[in-house]
């Protein structure tokens, strides 16, 4: 994430200065050992006049030129996870429902920014490249993990048949020739 946002920890105008920071869900633990490390590393929870921030990728992946087809193997996995989720009563939408719900529940002047992480090493951008790497890397690792339990649990598919599915669509992510990302 730090790649993203030009290496910052943050968004949070008082990057330097925050006095409480609660880290949920940062991945390998990296980020928060890094910010806790950081002097002004803060302890508790927000309050008031304080500054909330969430970082999350948002489903379903989006592709600008047209080279994700929604008949690709890719496309097909990501919408039977979605679909398997949903059955399951664990969307996975959330991303898309923070602001609105921020806002309903009283936060003010809520800012939404959204990046892009390409799937693979497709941009020629270097940064997005990088970024495109490590997102490879990331989900090359985590595919069979995230979609085992929901199929099987959320839409009954067998071992042998999320399988099939994940090697058809690992291959399409892997392919530089598909210049789709994840929105975050």
């Amino acid at each position: 994430m730090r790649l993203t946002i030009e290496g910052n920890y943050c968004l949070c105008p008082k990057n330097d200065g925050a006095k409480r920071v609660l880290d949920m869900g940062t991945g390998t633990g990296i980020w928060a050992m890094e910010y806790l490390s950081h002097p002004t590393a803060p302890s508790n929870h927000l309050e008031p006049g304080g500054y909330f921030e969430a970082q999350d990728m948002r489903l379903p992946l989006e592709c600008d030129d047209g080279t994700l087809r929604e008949d690709s193997d890719l496309w097909i996995w990501m919408s039977l996870v979605m679909e398997a989720m949903e059955n399951l009563g664990r969307p996975v939408v959330a991303a898309q429902q923070w602001k609105p719900f921020m806002e309903e529940v009283g936060f003010e002047g809520v800012v939404e920014v959204n990046y892009k992480w390409p799937i693979n090493r497709w941009p020629r951008d270097r940064k997005y490249k990088e970024l495109g790497t490590w997102s490879l890397a990331n989900m090359d690792q985590a595919l069979e993990s995230s979609t085992l339990a929901p199929l099987t649990r959320g839409l009954g598919w067998s071992r042998e048949e999320v399988l099939v599915l994940i090697s058809k669509a690992r291959k399409v992510l892997r392919d530089t020739k598909v210049h789709a990302y994840w929105p975050m």
